[in-house]
């Protein structure tokens, strides 16, 4: 993954994880589908939309941030940083 915008996204059929990394959408499906277990069958059922960085959302245990400040610091990408309904 060689993209060199920070990038989110969700991923799933409804309640969706958020992946952040570097990468096409298709390279970071990629990479969820390495990191968890999903069916050919269950995979039809996901969708993959980008997320923007600067969107205010509420972290359970953080309170109200965006994506970019959730990550702030961090440096292993791609990475679940949480999920979305």
């Amino acid at each position: 993954m060689n993209n060199q915008e920070l990038r989110a996204v969700a991923i799933g059929p409804d309640r969706a994880e958020i992946v952040v990394g570097y990468g096409t959408n298709e390279e970071l499906a990629a990479w969820y589908r390495s990191e968890v277990a999903v069916s050919e069958e269950e995979w039809a059922d996901y969708e993959v939309q980008e997320v923007p960085m600067d969107k205010e959302m509420h972290w359970d245990e953080l309170g109200q941030m965006t994506i970019r400040n959730l990550v702030e610091g961090e440096t292993n990408f791609p990475m679940i940083v949480g999920w979305s309904e």
